[in-house]
């Protein structure tokens, strides 16, 4: 269900169609047969950025960073299309604390993209469309439906309006105690 590659300092990744690369100095480059575009991109304390590719587009997010860039085959262009609020971690960007994930719909027309605290609707010519903030680090995607995008975690599970990011919640357990282990664990087993 997720898709999505990490691009280091330095690095350069082919999604097919095209190289991006991300230098040292945080500048991202996109080069196709067409031409080549370039733009910073927030990195904060991370040395990557999560990626997405489909035939003919990218997105990409700074594993810390608040900006999400969209890359176009066509052009090629690279832009600046949205922010999404992520967690305050005051210059921390270690993998324990790193949940992106990019969500494919079934069309490739757009993607879900999740993060620690929230998900967001991306397309590829609007950018970010709506995003909508959980504020639960053990939230997980479990489906992204015609419809809905689902999410649980372990005390409260979501469904998620594709239409406008509109919610409802359910619980799940009200008064669970659980273990450190088994958190740390389910965290583990669901990609952190």
């Amino acid at each position: 269900m997720t898709n999505g590659t990490a691009l280091w300092k330095g690095d350069t990744w082919n999604p097919g169609w095209g190289e991006l690369s991300l230098g040292r100095d945080g500048a991202l480059s996109l080069s196709t047969p067409d031409g080549v575009a370039e733009t910073r991109v927030e990195l904060g304390a991370s040395a990557f950025v999560d990626t997405y590719a489909t035939e003919d587009w990218l997105a990409a997010v700074g594993a810390s960073a608040h900006e999400l860039v969209l890359g176009h085959r066509e052009g090629p262009r690279l832009d600046v299309a949205g922010t999404i609020p992520r967690l305050d971690r005051t210059g921390r960007a270690g993998f324990d604390a790193h949940a992106v994930r990019f969500h494919p719909r079934a069309d490739g027309g757009q993607c879900v993209l999740a993060w620690e605290i929230g998900i967001a609707l991306i397309d590829p010519g609007q950018g970010v469309v709506w995003s909508f903030v959980h504020d639960d680090v053990d939230q997980r995607v479990f489906a992204v439906t015609d419809q809905t995008v689902e999410l649980a975690g372990v005390r409260r599970a979501f469904s998620v309006a594709l239409a406008d990011g509109s919610a409802t919640v359910r619980v799940v357990h009200s008064n669970l105690d659980v273990d450190p282990e088994v958190m740390a664990e389910w965290r583990r087993g669901i990609g952190r």
